[in-house]
């Protein structure tokens, strides 16, 4: 800045227009200054002189001492502003500037504005998430994308039609009930820490009777094909109390051994085929199930590790006086496997 014999006042507000911190005053949201030119920064009065060799005056720019803010740069140090301590400069000069919060991002358009807004939110007026773009054939429902009616979802996230075109039929079948015998001969239940394991039948140990729900209602009686999403109702819950009957299995947290839960955002989700001559191998439907020390748990992100097992079919339930006619004295001769309605006690 080249020297003025002018008043104080008026030498000032020039600065504030042609200092080579100059304020930009055009720019949304807040003030801000551009650095340009040769400067020093003084931590200790907190505050930014900018030098000009050819003038006896140096500018000198500082937050109000009161305001409880602190200069802030952004991040490629062209710009600074007077943020709040916790605070960071964002913007740039095509868009906006403001000072946001750390779990915060700017965002807008020139016809809206721009906003902090909490990081993967967008803003048209107000801060809000992004409705999702729908891709592989699904539509938007209620906020998330998901197959259409008559489509059901494939372990890879595609949509295909409702019923298979493969003429081979699957022979697991929604609603019925199972246990599960393990390639060590063992029932699959919970152990007395509410986990499920393959062990002896014990006090501590309960083996488990499974619904298999392509739903939350759990009210089809459908065929399950392998690449269908399904959730697994244990009828049976701990041997000691009966505690957690008729809960679902749960989706586990971070490889934990997989217990029960009421919930259905925590439900686990699986999938069923069929193995050797005879068996089953049940899997997640996008995460490998396994079992470790006994303890089943999903390992992701391998989907095709399952485990082996034989699966038999058993009454949902044993009050049932239909149950005198699944099989006969002959059992050559057995009757045709009866479907067992069932009210959820969780809706949708």
């Amino acid at each position: 800045m080249k020297p003025y014999f002018l008043s104080l006042l008026t030498v000032w507000l020039l600065a504030l227009n042609y200092a080579h911190g100059s304020i930009r005053r055009d720019l949304r949201n807040i003030q801000v200054a551009q650095m340009d030119g040769e400067y020093k920064i003084d931590y200790n009065a907190k505050e930014i002189v900018f030098i000009d060799r050819e003038s006896s005056f140096e500018d000198v720019l500082r937050c109000q001492k009161d305001s409880g803010k602190l200069l802030t740069y952004t991040e490629d140090k062209e710009f600074i502003a007077c943020c709040a301590r916790d605070q960071n400069l964002l913007g740039s000069a095509d868009t906006a500037f403001d000072c946001c919060y750390p779990d915060q991002h700017l965002t807008g358009s020139h016809n809206t504005g721009y906003r902090c807004c909490l990081k993967g939110q967008i803003y048209d007026g107000t801060c809000h998430d992004p409705k999702p773009n729908c891709i592989e054939g699904k539509i938007l429902v209620n906020g998330k994308c998901v197959c259409p009616s008559n489509m059901v979802e494939t372990h890879d996230g595609h949509c295909r039609p409702l019923y298979s075109p493969v003429k081979c039929e699957p022979d697991v079948y929604e609603g019925r009930c199972y246990i599960l015998r393990m390639d060590n001969g063992l029932l699959l239940g919970q152990d007395k820490n509410g986990f499920y394991s393959t062990s002896a039948d014990s006090y501590a140990h309960s083996f488990g009777k499974f619904r298999f729900c392509k739903t939350m209602v759990c009210d089809g009686k459908s065929a399950i094909n392998p690449d269908e999403e399904i959730y697994v109702l244990d009828m049976h819950g701990q041997y000691k109390n009966g505690e957690n009957g008729a809960y679902w299995i749960d989706k586990g947290v971070r490889g934990d051994p997989l217990g029960t839960t009421s919930s259905s955002n925590n439900a686990g989700s699986f999938s069923i085929t069929k193995w050797e001559l005879g068996k089953h191998c049940m899997s997640g439907f996008k995460q490998g199930l396994v079992s470790k020390a006994s303890l089943l748990g999903f390992v992701s992100p391998n989907s095709q590790a399952c485990l082996p097992m034989a699966l038999i079919e058993v009454p949902c339930d044993i009050h049932d006086p239909m149950n005198n006619c699944r099989w006969t004295k002959n059992p050559d001769r057995g009757a045709d496997k009866l479907y067992a309605p069932f009210v959820s006690q969780f809706g949708n």
